[in-house]
């Protein structure tokens, strides 16, 4: 058997590695959808007097909160990751096999976009965290809007 593939094996696996890449890449949009309907859900139970526990289960309820906002946070993060491999790898592997027409040209890295980026998809999940964080420490198993920070 010979190392080298065929042309219908080399698309092939640049066609995997483009699907994969996009796959994860909508995957991402995907999850951030479902975050933000399910923290718009626990946001309004936090704000229904109606609903909302109090005391105890109340501070368990934030902590859930807390704990499933850093559970999309972990996989948005380890999304990002996997898409970018993908990318890579799919211009990597058209390069390396000689089909440069296929591939697609890696834009420049800049420190600024490399740090930025990856922030930025993060900081939604940050500051939904820091609401939890906020209203566990300030405002334990009292409502966020009737008991003032005490300092």
């Amino acid at each position: 058997m010979s190392d080298e593939s065929s042309p219908e094996d080399i698309r092939a696996g640049f066609a995997e590695a483009c699907n994969l890449a996009r796959h994860y890449s909508t995957l991402r949009f995907v999850m951030f959808s479902v975050f933000i309907t399910i923290i718009g859900a626990l946001v309004a139970v936090e704000f229904d007097s109606t609903r909302r526990p109090v005391g105890k289960p109340l501070d368990l309820f934030r902590v859930g909160s807390f704990c499933l906002v850093m559970s999309f946070m972990v996989s948005e993060w380890r999304i990002g990751q996997l898409v970018k491999f993908y990318q890579k790898a799919t211009y990597e592997f058209g390069a390396r096999n000689g089909r440069t027409s296929l591939a697609v040209a890696m834009p420049p890295a800049t420190a600024f976009w490399r740090i930025f980026a990856p922030v930025l998809t993060i900081t939604p999940f940050g500051l939904a965290a820091l609401l939890w964080v906020i209203a566990l420490i300030y405002f334990r198993g009292s409502p966020l809007w009737s008991t003032p920070i005490q300092h």
